[in-house]
Formats: C-alpha cells, sequence, structure tokens
C-alpha cells in the first residue's frame, strides 16, 4: 500500500509540475450502506479528492485519488423481537481510473472505477432484546457497544468502486456509486484455539459481514 500511494503522489507531483493539469474536487451527499445483508441503512459522506489528467493515454482519461469520510453500517427491525441498529464511521481511500467524454462546452459524462481503501474510525451499535425476568414478564432491554470493539467489526477494509455520473460547465458533478467490501469484518470471538466445538462444528455461524454501499454525490471543481 505504501508503495501504491508513493507512485501516485510522482504521478500526480510530475504531472503537475509537468502540464498543470490537476484538479480538486471537493463533494458530498448520501449514502445507502448495508453490512452483512442485514438491513440498509441511511447516511452520508464529505470528503475532497484530486485528478490527473493522463492525456498521454486518451483524451478525457484521467485518474483520482481522494478521502472521504463515509457514516456506514446495517439496520434491522424484528417487530415485537427488538431489532439492531449499527453505525459505523470510515474513512476511504478511492484510488479511481475513469474517462470523460464531452458533449459540448458545458455537458460531460464520466464514468471511473477502482479500488478503495478504508479505515474504521468510530461508531456504535445499539440492540433492543426482548427479555423475561423469568416470572412470566417481557420487556424490551436496550444494550450498546462500540462498533469497532473485540467482538465488533474490524477496522481495516478493502474493496472496488465505479462512479457514473454527469459534468457542468467542467465545475459541477452529479454522480451516483457504487463500493463492494472485499473482506468479512466480523471479529468472530473464539472460544478455543482451534476456533471449533469438540465435535468440530464451525463456530463462525454468522452472514459474512461484507460492506456495500450505494451514493448520491455532488460535487464542485476548483
Amino acid at each position: 500500500m505504501k508503495k501504491l500511494l508513493f507512485v501516485l503522489m510522482a504521478a500526480f507531483t510530475i504531472g503537475g509540475n509537468a502540464q498543470n493539469i490537476i484538479q480538486w474536487e471537493g463533494f458530498a451527499g448520501l449514502n445507502v450502506s448495508n453490512i452483512g445483508g442485514l438491513g440498509s441503512k441511511p447516511g452520508f459522506h464529505i470528503g475532497a479528492k484530486a485528478e490527473l489528467g493522463i492525456p498521454s493515454i486518451a483524451n478525457g482519461v484521467y485518474v483520482n485519488a481522494g478521502a472521504v469520510f463515509s457514516m456506514k453500517g446495517c439496520k434491522q427491525d424484528y417487530g415485537d423481537l427488538g431489532g439492531a441498529k449499527t453505525k459505523a464511521n470510515f474513512l476511504d481511500i478511492p484510488i479511481h481510473m475513469g474517462y470523460r467524454y464531452n458533449i459540448n462546452n458545458d455537458f460531460s459524462i464520466f464514468g471511473e472505477v477502482g479500488p478503495y481503501f478504508s479505515f474504521g474510525l468510530f461508531g456504535k451499535t445499539k440492540t433492543e432484546e426482548l427479555d423475561s425476568d423469568g416470572f412470566g414478564d417481557w420487556s424490551m432491554t436496550e444494550y450498546s457497544y462500540n462498533t469497532f470493539g473485540k467482538d465488533g467489526l474490524k477496522r481495516f477494509d478493502v474493496g472496488a468502486g465505479l462512479r457514473f455520473g454527469v459534468e457542468l460547465k467542467h465545475k459541477y458533478s452529479l454522480a451516483i456509486g457504487y463500493d463492494w467490501g472485499f473482506i468479512d469484518l466480523y471479529n468472530q470471538m473464539e472460544i478455543d484455539e482451534s476456533g471449533e466445538y469438540e465435535d468440530g462444528t464451525s463456530l463462525d455461524l454468522t452472514p459474512k459481514m461484507k460492506t456495500k454501499n450505494l451514493t448520491i454525490s455532488i460535487g464542485y471543481k476548483f
């Protein structure tokens, strides 16, 4: 990862010095995320990125890299039995290669794809469970814990994403994107060194906790 970031920084520096075609963009928008297929949760994101045109490959080809604060998570509703809501805030670092096609001087369309690296910052998970006091009375009990704690989610994720959108006057953009996480983020609590019961049954009974995130963004270049 360090080598990749070094190469990107070197490319941006050389490209900027040689052709002065680096553009910065700030953007923000909405998320609809899901972790492990447990239920979608809305959120938002805000970030900035630098774009470097690569006319040596073809006019319209570019590469960009950015930093994005992104609110992700999942939400489950079990009706009268309770429910759970997981908030997981990440710092995402997407690195995309794309192509922009100019319809005219004021209107362009673009598409881009590439990997992203994600680092868990903070979050809270709240659950509601229907409990009995042992005497026939039932009540809803609330629990709260750190999303990235010992029995929560791992802090590091890596995946791939794509974005499509339109650009107006080479300044304003509207884009829709989708990210797929590759890593099972569940921090499985181990009972013994083998990770299995004595009869050989695996302890991992949870779904694969991989992230999926739909984004809608508006941006401004400067």
